[in-house]
């Protein structure tokens, strides 16, 4: 997936299986603030499934709501520790690169940002970018009330 941030072009690579469980795990803490929004702004089929046209609804809406949705998560996010922090990091960063002229330059290496000029409002965007793509399918339906939260 292709996102820009700030006029950069940025690409996410896919996660595999277990960079997704062990992403969706390091989460969970966070997800729990952020659930109520999903659940004001993504769309549920009447099973309560969705389907193939229900999942595109969700990841535009889910893109277009990143603006409304980054305040919460960034709530979310302090409530995490320094190590599960750096745990979500670690694995979203690893499979972004950034444009720069016809190149594609990966923008982490070894645990050290790449860009300098990558702020941390900008690398919270990143991870949500990554994150909303790579487990967009792994909360299927947003939770219905806080107790499913």
């Amino acid at each position: 997936m292709e996102f820009m941030i700030n006029g950069n072009t940025y690409r996410s690579g896919k996660l595999d299986a277990f960079q997704q469980q062990d992403l969706a795990f390091a989460l969970v803490p966070a997800f729990s603030a952020v659930a109520p929004l999903l659940k004001d702004i993504l769309p549920v089929s009447e099973d309560g499934t969705g389907g193939d046209e229900i999942a595109d609804i969700r990841k535009t809406k889910l893109m277009d709501s990143l603006p409304v949705i980054l305040p919460a998560l960034t709530t979310a996010v302090r409530t995490l520790d320094k190590k599960s922090r750096k745990e979500i990091n670690d694995i979203c960063l690893d499979v972004v690169t950034r444009q720069t002229g016809n190149q594609w330059s990966k923008i982490y290496s070894g645990g050290v940002l790449m860009y300098d000029d990558i702020n941390g409002i900008e690398l919270l965007q990143i991870v949500g970018y990554v994150i909303k793509d790579s487990l967009g399918s792994f909360f299927p339906a947003p939770p219905e009330n806080d107790a499913q939260a």
